[in-house]
């Protein structure tokens, strides 16, 4: 693996939250034995709000990596002890927080980061971020190429509630040499290479296999029926390879007939999506 030195320049920007909650409104774990919530479900709902944010704004989305999954946690939980950019230490020294990324596993040249305290809703505190010119700028940064996110909550603690953000762009060669497969570069940071730890935590990346592959899972099928029912009714968000494959009549847009003739397709009612759309609508007139 290339060793820390191959890249001495270093530029770190750092934004904090500012305001913050001072009373919690709910306990995760309450006396009377209540589970704890699901704090990846959580940074993984805050990282889709960035990303439809992104996308809202012509911004490419962002991937993120299970490692700096793991780091935003053990610096939302640094938070609770230490509500800043320079990590706890047991001496005067300054630790800023980018030193909990491993440039052995992720050769980072730019990193910031996003902090906020006291908000119990994923929804509370992205706009919590949003309302702030320096942490939306972290956001909407269109540079940036990896994100991470981690939610905890510390019982009696300062404010209750903590959130963090990462947002890394690599080195040009680095990126580039992922970007087109280089086995080189894979071979000196493997964690590229595992699709189960680099992931798109929004679903703006799928790609489609075929004409009604929705979810881009290569096939065709009730699933698919599901999410372009949950996109026409608002809950959901497609990209654009998406939209092209929910067109299923191919006349340019989306619509309720879409949903009526994949799931025709799905339930074999009709024998191919890209059906003479005369000889569908005589289909569904006969079911009636």
């Amino acid at each position: 693996m290339k060793k820390k030195s191959n890249y001495t320049k270093r530029i770190i920007s750092s934004v904090v939250a500012t305001v913050m909650m001072a009373v919690c409104t709910s306990v995760p774990v309450t006396s009377s034995g209540s589970l704890e919530p699901d704090y990846k479900e959580m940074a993984n709902e805050l990282m889709i709000l960035v990303n439809n944010a992104r996308a809202d704004a012509g911004l490419k989305p962002l991937m993120t990596i299970s490692f700096l999954n793991d780091s935003s946690q053990v610096r939302a939980r640094e938070a609770s002890s230490k509500f800043s950019h320079e990590r706890p230490s047991w001496d005067d020294n300054i630790i800023n927080f980018e030193t909990v990324i491993d440039d052995n596993m992720i050769p980072w040249e730019y990193a910031f980061e996003n902090l906020a305290g006291g908000m119990d809703t994923v929804e509370a505190t992205f706009m919590q971020w949003q309302s702030s010119p320096k942490h939306w700028a972290a956001m909407m940064d269109p540079d940036m190429q990896y994100m991470s996110a981690a939610v905890t909550f510390v019982p009696n603690s300062e404010y209750g509630w903590y959130w963090e953000q990462m947002f890394i762009k690599l080195y040009d060669d680095v990126y580039e040499g992922i970007q087109n497969n280089d086995q080189k570069i894979i071979e000196q940071f493997p964690i590229f290479r595992d699709t189960n730890l680099v992931y798109d935590p929004a679903g703006l990346h799928i790609k489609p296999v075929s004409n009604g592959d929705i979810n881009g899972d290569g096939m065709v099928d009730i699933f698919d029926v599901v999410l372009l029912e949950r996109y026409l009714n608002g809950d959901e968000r497609l990209n654009t390879d998406q939209v092209q494959s929910a067109d299923i009549v191919v006349d340019g847009a989306v619509t309720a007939l879409d949903v009526e003739f994949l799931r025709m397709y799905v339930l074999g009612e009709i024998p191919e999506l890209q059906l003479d759309v005369g000889v569908a609508l005589r289909t569904m007139l006969g079911k009636q």
